[in-house]
């Protein structure tokens, strides 16, 4: 079905011109595989979309929410590398989300993806939710060019973002519960038909956010020495 495990966490943002050749450096020279290494984190992927905002995404991986949650992953967090912290201080419009996975249709992993957001419209939440199991996720799965899709729903309270440190920050309150889908293609005209943000809206999405990312590079667990 593509995805390693049923939990996500989900980073996107922008960076100044002047601090992109450092912010990839520690992406990829750190960040990744320190993560990586947490227990119950299974892989990392980036993405970059140059002509969207947010221009990069990263998706890690889980064994299941609860790692997300737990000490290891929470302990990482409270000790940020002081590379991090400098990083991290300079992310544009950041976003954090974190995501249990509803339900998938096909299987492997493509080198284009689709990420979209879907905030239900109050009280639509169930219905939104049924629609995306029942009739959209057939439907994209259906399209040759598709390798894999998925559904995941947020959990707000630890989908807090973080504060200059890298923490949680838990004064802030609890984000709203979104609808994440990720639809994995061979190439980007497929993701182009995938979600048609009028459909959803008629199916009770208040808000729909959506852009097509080209794989940058992936690291596994399974890939570690």
């Amino acid at each position: 079905m593509g995805l390693r495990g049923s939990g996500m966490l989900i980073t996107f943002m922008d960076i100044a011109p002047a601090d992109e050749a450092e912010f990839n450096k520690w992406y990829d020279g750190e960040h990744v595989e320190e993560r990586v290494r947490i227990p119950g984190f299974l892989a990392a992927r980036r993405y970059v979309a140059p002509a969207l905002s947010p221009k990069y995404l990263a998706l890690y991986e889980t064994k299941d929410l609860d790692v997300l949650g737990g000490a290891d992953y929470q302990r990482t967090l409270a000790n940020q590398t002081a590379w991090s912290k400098s990083v991290m201080g300079r992310f544009v419009r950041p976003g954090r989300l974190i995501a249990g996975r509803v339900a998938s249709a096909g299987q492997g992993r493509g080198g284009w993806l689709l990420f979209a957001r879907l905030l239900p419209a109050e009280g639509q939440g169930a219905a939104l939710g049924k629609w995306l199991r029942e009739r959209w996720l057939p439907e994209v799965d259906a399209e040759t060019a598709v390798i894999s899709a998925h559904i995941m729903k947020t959990d707000p309270v630890l989908s807090l973002p973080l504060d200059a440190d890298g923490k949680p920050d838990r004064s802030r309150p609890a984000a709203p519960t979104r609808f994440v889908l990720l639809v994995e293609a061979v190439g980007p005209d497929a993701l182009g038909r995938a979600l048609d943000a009028a459909d959803a809206k008629l199916h009770g999405a208040a808000e729909v956010e959506s852009g097509a990312y080209q794989l940058m590079w992936e690291l596994a667990a399974s890939d570690l020495r």
